[in-house]
């Protein structure tokens, strides 16, 4: 058998391409202004102090969503610890805010 006669196999095929995309926009979203729900609560420890802390799953939470720390804030792929004395509310935009709250 000669090797013109043999199958090939490729193992690593490579591409690289330059392409023009149209530009991305983000759109706002309407704000309702509305207190958060939690869906849970927990004990956690801030400052060698225990705190009943309030849950929240992230993809629940809508633009005008607000809350008070301490609250934990869960993600697929990451966790927002709102501490206490702090406060939290969701932008347009599905960013978290956090602010100090006033005393």
């Amino acid at each position: 058998m000669k090797a013109e006669d043999e199958r090939v196999e490729c193992v690593v095929f490579r591409v690289r391409a330059i392409l023009d995309l149209p530009k991305h926009s983000v759109k706002a979203v309407a704000k309702k202004n509305r207190v958060a729900v939690p869906t849970g609560t927990r004990d956690a420890v801030f400052s060698a102090k225990i705190f009943t802390t309030k849950l929240y799953h992230r993809n629940e939470l809508q633009p005008g969503d607000m809350g008070d720390g301490p609250a934990i804030i869960n993600e697929y792929d990451t966790t927002t610890v709102v501490y206490p004395y702090q406060r939290f509310h969701i932008d347009q935009f599905k960013n978290i805010i956090i602010e100090t709250a006033p005393s």
